[in-house]
């Protein structure tokens, strides 16, 4: 796998999303998978959709629904092989008083997987999927990768709630869109310019302003390899459009690398990786801040960044060569 300089490479884990849709009368939970669910009464009280699920997300809500479509049930997940923190959403319309559970959507850790080995490989918008019929009950299922769950969708179990499959799985993708704080007018805030497969691979690698606000990933992130990646396990980096605020998607891209065990095999970038640093002294603080961590450049110099803590000043080197992971 190459890991190239303006690429975010830090392992993560994938986010399936399932969407199920349910006939009139066959309702389900929300994680989408190849077992049958117990049949339930479609005026079930809806739970609190806002409910925490696993590492601090949330039960999702499409982006949008069909017409005359509301969430009919919402609970932990009784799909056949459902864990912990596996959790489900119907949806359909209401007929005769009584909504009816046409999709389900599951949402999964993203560690965990559920499918079909049959399956077929499709695209969902711009998104991977495994997608399958449940013959006997007369379902269709999707499985999708989202990075920061997975998500499982069941249409149940005639043509009308087949036919929103697709789109009712794509909007929920889309309902993991983050947005800025109404306060956040900024340019740089504006998180409507990210691609959302951005927002959600660079979830954990998001910086914000002194005041709060999120900063769009493709003009600046900071992020760190787990302890368990295969590659470059612990090792961080800054990546920046050129010049700085200026979009990585519009400009080249620079990377700025602290590998102190040197796992890229690059010794003149350990060289100058200095973990006990003075700011020069045009150094100019961008504002920029990641959990303690604030970032300082020096126009003077772009060959390296500064990240600035309570208990010291780091220097990390400009990484001018691609790096591969066997």
């Amino acid at each position: 796998m190459q890991r190239g300089t303006g690429a975010r490479w830090r392992h993560i884990w994938a986010l399936a999303l399932v969407v199920a849709s349910a006939m009139t009368a066959c309702g389900r939970d929300d994680p989408p998978s190849a077992g049958s669910e117990p049949a339930s009464s479609a005026t079930d009280p809806v739970d609190d959709p806002t409910e925490p699920i696993f590492d601090e997300v949330e039960a999702l809500t499409p982006a949008s629904l069909p017409p005359d479509w509301e969430r009919c049930w919402s609970g932990p997940s009784t799909l056949d092989g459902a864990g912990d923190g596996w959790w489900s959403q119907s949806f359909g319309p209401r007929v005769d008083g009584e909504c009816q559970r046409s999709i389900t959507i599951t949402q999964v850790p993203p560690d965990e997987q559920f499918g079909d080995p049959g399956a077929e490989e499709i695209k969902v918008g711009d998104h991977d999927a495994s997608h399958w019929f449940d013959e006997d009950r007369g379902a269709e299922w999707l499985f999708l990768w989202a990075f920061q769950q997975n998500l499982v969708v069941e249409a149940c179990c005639d043509e009308s709630a087949r036919a929103e499959l697709n789109d009712v799985a794509l909007q929920s993708i889309e309902g993991m869109r983050i947005d800025e704080p109404d306060r956040c007018r900024s340019e740089e805030s504006d998180l409507a310019q990210e691609e959302l497969e951005t927002q959600l691979i660079g979830h954990d690698d998001r910086m914000y302003t002194d005041d709060g606000c999120p900063v769009r990933l493709d003009i600046v992130a900071m992020g760190t390899a787990p302890a368990d990646d295969h590659c470059f396990p612990g090792v961080s980096s800054v990546s920046i459009g050129t010049p700085f605020g200026a979009s990585k998607q519009d400009t080249p891209a620079r990377s700025y690398t602290r590998d102190p065990d040197d796992l890229y095999g690059l010794p003149d970038l350990r060289k100058r990786l200095d973990l006990d640093a003075v700011l020069p002294a045009d150094a100019i603080d961008t504002g920029y801040r990641r959990d303690k961590a604030a970032l300082w450049i020096a126009p003077s110099d772009d060959s390296l960044i500064y990240v600035v803590t309570d208990t010291a000043t780091e220097a990390w080197p400009l990484l001018r060569e691609e790096v591969f992971c066997a």
